[in-house]
């Protein structure tokens, strides 16, 4: 949501559009009409591989991953908090162990193997496979112009601007729990849990990690780091990035409407 926040921030409402899980929304945008279509500079949102049958072929492609016991127990609080999410009560009723190894949720079942792989829906909870996995990291390594890491969420900032010419400003973190537990909180038994139902995860982490670590030393960007610093320490860039971020967001859904 941060990320979405600054893309939103840096191009016109005219030229991006959101994708949502659900079908419907990929529907919606294969019905765009080909002029809107042409406006498009940036497509974004939660969407597996499977988009880029749909895209113009010279289209590249960006994700961020992250620590996949960090993942499992962010989508379980987000859910929890989330009034219109239909799984709310489910997740209200369940423990953490509960949800990950009882509720038969693909999303707690190697979801970003699932998503990077282009792997059908039908894959069942369960049924994730070492081919999976294969396709995923060629795709994250052959097919995306970054793979970057949500716990280096600065580093990956700096290349996106130094790949897409971004500016650099200073980011407000947006739908960050502030009442969630912390991983050190979390009994070690029910980390391990995560950890098996999410194997295939842990290794595409690790690979996401160690090809991130080779793009940042290919890549100079202590400017856009030491610009960053400089705009989070002072209170008048700090405050006129924050205002014309509300502002852009408070017309996006101004127009939405």
């Amino acid at each position: 949501m941060t990320l979405y926040s600054m893309i939103r921030d840096i191009y016109k409402h005219s030229e991006l559009h959101k994708i949502n899980p659900a079908m419907e929304s990929i529907e919606k945008y294969k019905h765009l009409s080909q002029s809107r279509k042409d406006m498009l500079r940036v497509i974004y949102g939660h969407m597996d591989y499977r988009i880029h049958e749909l895209l113009p072929p010279n289209s590249r492609y960006v994700t961020l991953m992250r620590n996949p016991v960090e993942r499992v127990i962010s989508h379980y609080h987000y859910v929890r908090r989330t009034a219109n999410d239909p799984l709310q009560e489910l997740a209200m009723r369940s423990s953490l162990d509960d949800w990950v190894a009882q509720c038969n949720l693909n999303e707690m079942d190697n979801g970003q193997t699932r998503r990077l792989s282009g792997s059908p829906d039908s894959v069942r909870f369960g049924e994730c496979s070492a081919e999976m996995l294969e396709w995923a990291r060629h795709n994250v390594q052959q097919n995306f112009a970054l793979v970057g890491i949500t716990e280096r969420f600065d580093e990956t900032y700096g290349l996106m601007s130094k790949m897409f010419d971004w500016p650099i400003k200073s980011y407000l973190p947006k739908n960050v729990a502030q009442q969630r537990s912390s991983i050190k909180e979390i009994p070690v038994r029910t980390i391990r849990l995560i950890e098996k139902f999410n194997t295939l995860d842990m290794e595409l982490y690790e690979y996401a990690t160690r090809l991130f670590a080779e793009r940042l030393g290919q890549t100079d960007i202590e400017n856009e780091i030491r610009l960053l610093k400089e705009k989070r320490e002072n209170p008048f860039m700090l405050w006129g990035d924050a205002a014309s971020q509300y502002a852009k967001e408070k017309l996006r859904k101004w127009l939405k409407v």
